[in-house]
């Protein structure tokens, strides 16, 4: 009974881990770059009067400051792939 157990928590963590973890594809920047515009583009649209503009320099500058050779957080995004980024 214990083997069935850890065979099927095995092959459940297998799956989880193969959903995870997938290799970058080389249209995968220009798809991402692609849907960032789009997303963009519609909140731009949505945007009032009331909304604090955001400055593409601030945004320069914030990217300028961030550190290097940090772990990514739950979304696994890593500064460098803010900083080195081709959007």
């Amino acid at each position: 009974m214990a083997n069935m157990v850890i065979a099927t928590f095995c092959q459940n963590l297998l799956i989880i881990i193969k959903n995870i973890v997938k290799p970058n594809s080389p249209s995968i920047d220009s798809n991402l770059g692609q849907e960032i515009k789009v997303t963009l583009d519609r909140r731009s649209n949505e945007c009032s009067e009331d909304t604090p503009a955001v400055v593409l320099g601030d945004i320069e500058q914030c990217t300028i400051d961030l550190k290097r050779n940090k772990a990514g957080g739950c979304d696994r995004v890593m500064n460098e792939h803010l900083v080195f980024g081709d959007l």
